[in-house]
């Protein structure tokens, strides 16, 4: 796969709302030809965070990015929702564009949505890769709501923060730890944590988080979970990920080292390759 090393964005790259039971879905994609991969974004990002996989990916695949109801583009929420319909929201716009099955590729909140797709559309589903996905051992039951947990709370004060501030200033805020960045993924994540609604702390439900050991015996595609290291604020641990290849009908995993919870922006290179050579496998 050549590397894009220009921009991060193709201006022919195509996009538009889409009105799903009365709500507008901002898509994006690069085209409607090739083996089809549908990219989901985690929580408070876009469609807009895959933008230079897609760059490399999009002369192999045609590749859709989606932005979640309450994020980016797309309308914002009117009340709860939880990670179930947001994935069936996912199949919709698949109908839209005659998909009838894909590879997924989801981070974070977006792995909880890839994972429980395949697990109630598992016909629509060629495989499954899972970016530090959103998963917990805490033995909570949902619903779970992100407006609960005081270091969450403490991230929706400090995006309010930038809201409030010039541009000049949210963007100076913003560059705080992404020392290594694409000057586009930096921009790009500014533009969305100033775009989503804050509401989604209190309406989405993250509780299949807690049920993902349950889904991963389910799930009968290829998978492969891909994580950084705990200690530089990866989610997934050694023991989930003993567990995950416990349960797991055909799982692999990998650790990209010196990424934290965003190994895409923190080690582009690194997670490209293992992705794309998974999905190689997949073809």
């Amino acid at each position: 796969i050549a590397r894009n090393e220009e921009k991060a964005v193709n201006d022919q790259w195509q996009e538009k709302q889409i009105l799903l039971n009365g709500r507008n879905h901002f898509v994006r994609w690069t085209s409607e030809d090739k083996v089809p991969l549908f990219l989901i974004h985690g929580f408070t990002d876009s469609g807009r965070y895959w933008s230079r996989l897609a760059a490399d990916l999009e002369n192999e695949f045609s590749i859709f990015m989606p932005d979640m109801l309450g994020h980016g583009q797309s309308d914002r929420l009117t009340g709860p929702v939880t990670l179930a319909k947001f994935a069936e929201q996912v199949v919709a716009i698949m109908n839209q564009f005659g998909v009838e099955s894909c590879h997924l590729c989801g981070h974070s909140m977006g792995g909880l949505i890839v994972s429980t797709l395949a697990v109630n559309y598992p016909d629509r589903v060629r495989s499954v890769v899972l970016e530090d996905p959103a998963w917990s051992l805490q033995g909570a039951e949902p619903p779970i709501f992100l407006s609960q947990f005081e270091r969450t709370r403490q991230w929706r004060t400090d995006h309010a923060v930038l809201r409030q501030a010039s541009r000049e200033e949210a963007r100076a805020r913003n560059l705080v730890g992404k020392e290594g960045w694409h000057a586009d993924d930096v921009d790009i994540h500014l533009d969305d944590r100033l775009a989503y609604d804050p509401m989604i702390f209190d309406w989405i439900d993250f509780g299949v988080g807690v049920q993902w050991q349950a889904q991963m015996s389910k799930i009968a595609v290829p998978m492969l979970l891909l994580s950084g290291e705990p200690e530089l604020g990866s989610i997934i641990t050694a023991e989930m990920i003993e567990i995950f290849l416990a349960k797991a009908v055909r799982g692999e995993t990998a650790v990209i080292p010196e990424a934290g919870h965003g190994l895409h922006r923190e080690q582009y290179e690194a997670f490209r390759e293992q992705m794309a050579a998974f999905l190689h496998k997949q073809r």
